[in-house]
């Protein structure tokens, strides 16, 4: 039970983590497109 938690935990780290570097770079995209 202990270890499918912790394996769960890490996973959403990481998504959180992909999902955030994801939205950074949109974000400067879309700032370069805009302003260019």
């Amino acid at each position: 039970m202990c270890k499918a938690s912790i394996f769960e935990n890490e996973n959403s780290i990481r998504y959180e983590g992909i999902w955030l570097i994801e939205r950074a770079l949109w974000r400067r995209a879309y700032s370069a497109w805009r302003f260019s």
